[in-house]
């Protein structure tokens, strides 16, 4: 949220303290080592910033260094992010002057907002992702909790997950839409990353498959 302020209330002095900024892991470890409740919001904000874009996998509570020489974001992102970082937070900037940004249980969420012109979309924790997020779903029920409620909504919605049976079976009757996403890095031994078989769920007939690809 500190970083959220910052971007929509000083943008310009934002962008000035990153203007001249290095990669360079003694900075990345200089600041993973601060605690962040030391720092005013705008030193603060750099340091969220340059951690999650110079660490693997944007992990700001465990930040690690990236490198790599087969990347091709020369070897850490941090780089291409200072360098088209006035185009990355502008359109940030204007963009939070028209959002709500709420911190609520997801189920709260659908009470408060739900409506007959609402479109909802939910990427929850997906079911068996071996990830210790923080606020996870480790639990099937939980998974059938948020099926069940979202079918007594009044609004549209849009769910992703894994493309698994049992997934396409809780939402039996629901628009499915299979889509391919890519994560990880490419290796050193040349292996290219891992393609995910995923889903759309809709409770509408959504655009055709290739329009959908066409927008990823």
């Amino acid at each position: 949220m500190n970083f959220f302020r910052i971007v929509k209330q000083m943008p310009e002095d934002f962008l000035e303290e990153l203007e001249w900024e290095l990669v360079s892991r003694a900075e990345f470890n200089r600041l993973a080592d601060l605690d962040p409740r030391t720092l005013d919001p705008l030193p603060r904000a750099r340091r969220f910033f340059y951690l999650i874009m110079g660490g693997w996998g944007g992990e700001s509570n465990y930040p690690r260094f990236q490198t790599s020489i087969n990347d091709g974001g020369h070897g850490n992102r941090l780089i291409g992010a200072l360098k088209t970082l006035r185009q990355r937070i502008l359109p940030v900037h204007e963009r939070l002057k028209t959002v709500i940004i709420e911190n609520l249980p997801w189920d709260a969420i659908l009470e408060r907002y739900d409506s007959d012109g609402t479109l909802f979309y939910l990427d929850p924790p997906y079911p068996g992702n071996g990830v210790n997020y923080a606020h996870n779903m480790p639990s099937w029920s939980d998974h059938q909790h948020l099926a069940a409620r979202l079918a007594q909504l009044k609004g549209k919605w849009i769910v992703s997950s894994y493309d698994r049976p049992e997934v396409r079976m809780l939402y039996g009757g629901s628009h499915i839409v299979p889509i391919e996403s890519a994560s990880g890095m490419a290796s050193a031994g040349g292996r290219g990353r891992t393609t995910n078989q995923e889903i759309l769920v809709c409770n509408f007939i959504p655009i055709p498959i290739q329009e959908v690809k066409h927008v990823r």
